[in-house]
């Protein structure tokens, strides 16, 4: 899914786990998006195009389910170990939420575990654009009430989902753009985490009576 339906699952984490640092959840929750982005920066892992659209044909090491679920365990024992189980019960959640989420909106392109022939799975929720705008955005929305946000978090959320429909159902000449520089959409997805990021933790802070 698109980065503000995982910010979102920061936020709705936080509500549940409230002495867990919303800046670390939002973190978390794109942990293995972040291992994409640096694998493919550096061409361990790549994207194919066609005329209207970018398929992530190759991501078997940042996205497998074992990825995911080995990070939180780790996460996991790290916060035992340091005396703050619930914390890290609360960070290694949002580290397997992206995976699990991804499983719903990607092709079938998650790896069962991080090797190169392993079996993979996806639902392709992507495949139905105006579907995964709906679902997503309602998600998003479910996650704000959970969280009790504020009006201002609730428009934010809207916005960010609105935008991302030109990346859900991509213009042929957006396409070849980023077909001809490989490395403009880890780029834009990188931009997309930091924004999101840095609104939902401007905006949260009012609405989170001092538990942040």
């Amino acid at each position: 899914m698109y980065a503000i339906a995982h910010g979102t699952t920061a936020l709705a984490i936080k509500r549940v786990f409230p002495d867990a640092p919303l800046p670390a959840l939002l973190v978390a929750v794109q942990a293995v998006e972040m291992l994409w982005i640096g694998f493919t920066y550096l061409g361990i892992e790549r994207f194919t195009t066609t005329q209207t659209s970018v398929h992530l044909s190759f991501l078997p090491y940042s996205h497998a389910l074992g990825t995911g679920a080995g990070l939180a365990i780790a996460v996991l024992v790290l916060g035992a170990w340091l005396g703050r189980p619930r914390i890290g019960l609360a960070l290694a959640l949002a580290v397997i939420s992206h995976v699990l989420l991804d499983l719903i909106h990607h092709e079938p392109d998650i790896s069962l575990l991080p090797l190169a022939g392993s079996p993979r799975f996806g639902f392709n929720l992507a495949g139905a654009p105006w579907a995964d705008l709906a679902i997503e955005t309602a998600y998003g929305v479910a996650c704000w009430k959970l969280f009790r946000g504020s009006t201002p978090l609730l428009f934010a959320i809207l916005i960010l989902n609105l935008l991302n429909a030109p990346l859900m159902n991509p213009a042929p000449a957006a396409v070849a753009l980023v077909s001809a520089h490989r490395w403009m959409l880890p780029t834009v997805i990188l931009f997309q985490f930091l924004l999101t990021s840095t609104l939902l933790l401007r905006l949260s802070r009012p609405s989170e009576g001092g538990v942040a």
